[in-house]
């Protein structure tokens, strides 16, 4: 008898350890295989006010020409590879908030913008991870597609689709899930208009609201 509790309090000690560790070491299928080019290719993009380019993390995309199709990257010969029908372009240089892109037999060049209203296909997956306010040490983290903590402990959440801001932007929103957290609702929801590799915009949730980084 004493063997079998003792038996069980290793076993709940394990499990309580191995979630403190999901935690503290959030796991994101995405962004561990992705480079840190590929992560930085991923969103909207526009230049000189045309049509928007969009670089989803499942390697699809809405090229220029307003069709869509999948895409490639050659981190040898940096060629951006699309089968929309927009081609290949050479990718010049790249950070957080530009891409200037050259056309394979040409020397033009195009500057492209990143756009910041802009949701990855694979939001769900991307999400998980801590992110952390730019302006503060805030930080939010989803633990895995199921939990999520503000810092006053776990909930689990859920997300809904769908929503659109006065101006058209679309948003998801993250609350608690409304069935397994009944107490809990508005004060731990998030309107996210932007999500992408590394960076999440929360807007229209109060004293939530900022630019996120995820750090882990």
């Amino acid at each position: 008898m004493l063997f079998i509790l003792c038996a069980n309090l290793i076993s709940c000690s394990d499990d309580e350890n191995e979630k403190e560790g999901a935690k503290d070491n959030p796991k994101n299928e995405v962004i561990d295989k992705m480079t840190t080019e590929e992560q930085l290719l991923v969103g909207k993009w526009i230049a000189n006010g045309g049509n928007p380019l969009e670089l989803y993390s499942d390697m699809s995309c809405y090229t220029p020409d307003k069709t869509g199709g999948t895409y490639s990257y050659d981190p040898q010969t940096k060629e951006l590879i699309t089968t929309s029908g927009w081609g290949i372009r050479i990718v010049k240089s790249l950070d957080e908030k530009t891409m200037v892109l050259q056309g394979v037999q040409t020397t033009k060049v195009w500057t492209y913008k990143r756009q910041m209203n802009f949701i990855d296909t694979q939001y769900k997956k991307l999400l998980i991870g801590t992110w952390q306010r730019i302006d503060d040490s805030r930080e939010i983290t989803f633990i895995n597609s199921d939990t999520y903590d503000f810092g006053m402990g776990d909930f689990y959440y859920e997300i809904k689709t769908g929503g659109k801001y006065s101006d058209g932007t679309e948003y998801i929103l993250v609350r608690a899930d409304e069935e397994r957290e009944p107490d809990y609702g508005d004060g731990y929801s998030l309107y996210i208009k932007h999500l992408d590799c590394n960076t999440m915009i929360v807007y229209g949730s109060g004293s939530n609201d900022g630019t996120y980084k995820r750090v882990k």
